[in-house]
């Protein structure tokens, strides 16, 4: 028998809270044995499960208690933890994200009492807006790779030229002009269209939203496009494993293709400009990134150019819940209490800096 039975109740009797309101509830400990409490820790924890590795995270560490707990008795403590800067409950097609108050009773010699429950955190207005990282094709890591990529195509051009009578070249000659496409392929459609912009009213969207994209440019000389596309994609990553076992899994949640230009024919120096509403699906899908486990948010701009490399870029967006972009008021979460078992639960209510003694029943 273990010397002290924890359980742990929520105020909400659906254990379910937004992420501006403080997680509430109150520990019940009953005493099997006399024990010396040097500490009873209480803690909010998430964690993820699914086809990554599991990620996790502890927030809002407290002590609710230090003394003698007598054998016989019932105590009973409540607690209030904030969760407004931690990732909201997920379940998906690859990650699961799931919260959990974790209470733990620290006993000198002896196995530590605890206790795990689970609660569902849903959006609020309270929480920390990310900020989207935006690729760029000027970073000194990007230039780096273009030239290393352009560096090994052109070896492998020459090498797989020389060796064409021996058979390897036609493997190699492929293979280099391959590589020289993809590292070179959006500087090349840029001498058709001249530097291209992709406008966004914010890299930042909520369900529901219509988000406004221009994408312009300035040709060089005349020429025509195919049509200029945008492709709004959610996706799950979820990476397991290491080294040399590591595995990349994901997973698309949404795609949603928009037109924003059919063939056109340009003249050269005149700005061209195209523009489009993406509408954000109702999806509960929130941008997150844990380390091995994300869902993410892009728009993948593509232009195409007859006869000639197209020209793309992949701009990164956050899916935040609306009361916390908008401003708008959250769902209201059905609570009922039981006056009775109120009347009867012995509080304890102590001083943070003070050493807490429990009421007995």
């Amino acid at each position: 028998m273990s010397k002290c039975d924890i359980s742990l109740n929520f105020k909400n009797d659906q254990d379910q809270f937004r992420s501006d309101q403080p997680v509430t509830g109150t520990v019940d400990i009953q005493v099997n044995k006399d024990v010396d409490c040097r500490s009873l820790v209480i803690a909010g924890n998430w964690k993820t499960h699914g086809r990554g590795n599991r990620d996790s995270g502890r927030y809002a560490t407290q002590s609710l208690y230090k003394g003698e707990l007598q054998a016989g008795k019932s105590y009973s403590y409540p607690f209030q933890i904030p969760a407004d800067k931690v990732p909201l409950t997920y379940r998906g097609k690859l990650i699961n994200l799931d919260h959990y108050v974790d209470v733990r009773i620290d006993l000198p010699w002896a196995r530590d009492p605890k206790k795990r429950t689970e609660f569902i955190l849903l959006p609020g207005s309270a929480g920390t807006l990310p900020v989207p990282i935006q690729p760029t094709s000027d970073g000194l890591g990007a230039q780096i790779g273009r030239a290393v990529a352009t560096v090994l195509s052109v070896i492998l051009c020459v090498t797989g030229i020389l060796t064409l009578c021996l058979g390897i070249g036609f493997i190699l000659l492929p293979a280099g002009l391959a590589l020289g496409y993809f590292a070179l392929r959006k500087q090349l459609a840029e001498r058709r269209l001249g530097e291209v912009q992709i406008a966004c009213d914010s890299h930042l969207i909520a369900p529901g939203d219509k988000l406004p994209i221009t994408v312009s440019f300035t040709p060089r000389k005349s020429g025509q496009i195919n049509g200029v596309q945008a492709t709004l994609m959610c996706t799950e990553r979820a990476v397991s494993g290491s080294g040399s076992t590591q595995e990349t899994h994901t997973a698309t949640l949404h795609e949603q293709d928009l037109t924003l230009s059919g063939p056109e024919s340009f003249g050269a120096q005149a700005k061209i400009s195209f523009r489009g509403h993406v509408q954000i699906p109702n999806i509960d899908a929130y941008s997150f990134h844990t380390g091995d486990n994300s869902v993410s948010w892009t728009i993948k701009v593509k232009i195409d150019i007859p006869k000639w490399p197209d020209w793309f870029e992949v701009v990164n967006l956050a899916l935040v819940p609306r009361p916390l972009l908008h401003d708008e008021p959250p769902a209201e979460i059905k609570t009922t209490t039981s006056s009775a078992a109120d009347a009867t639960a012995p509080i304890v209510i102590v001083a943070a800096s003070a050493q807490q003694t429990a009421q007995v029943k």
